[in-house]
């Protein structure tokens, strides 16, 4: 879609020809934001779901191109999630991870022990603030 002089791309999905573009005319209204929520989740408008053909339960492929994000309607197969083989190392792996970050905490804890104790300031004392 060819946008005017005027206009801006602030969104985009899809690649090549079946690409869906939708374009804020700057004299018409102002950008489209969407505030991240504390989960990181964002609400969509509904005319950015409506130029997808997304609709409640439809499933988007994220991707990051430079400084935009980039969504694409996708299509989800519980079959082939499920034909997946898990990793068989990974229960290992998993407590292989929790001993090495055990054992940087015993010797960042050790380390500790070994630095002489903070400078106990005069508002540090109960009675300062008496």
């Amino acid at each position: 879609m060819a946008a005017a002089a005027a206009s801006r791309i602030i969104w985009r999905a899809g690649r090549g020809p079946a690409r869906h573009e939708i374009v804020v005319r700057r004299i018409a209204m102002a950008a489209i934001r969407v505030q991240v929520r504390k989960d990181g989740s964002i609400a969509l408008p509904r005319n950015v779901l409506e130029a997808l053909g997304a609709d409640v339960g439809s499933y988007l492929a994220v991707t990051v191109e430079e400084d935009r994000a980039v969504l694409c309607k996708t299509t989800f197969d519980p079959f082939a999630e499920a034909q997946k083989k898990p990793d068989p190392d990974a229960f290992e792996k998993i407590l292989r991870r929790q001993r090495e970050g055990l054992d940087q905490a015993e010797r960042d804890f050790m380390q500790r022990l070994k630095e002489p104790p903070p400078e106990v300031r005069p508002e540090d004392r109960p009675e300062f603030w008496d």
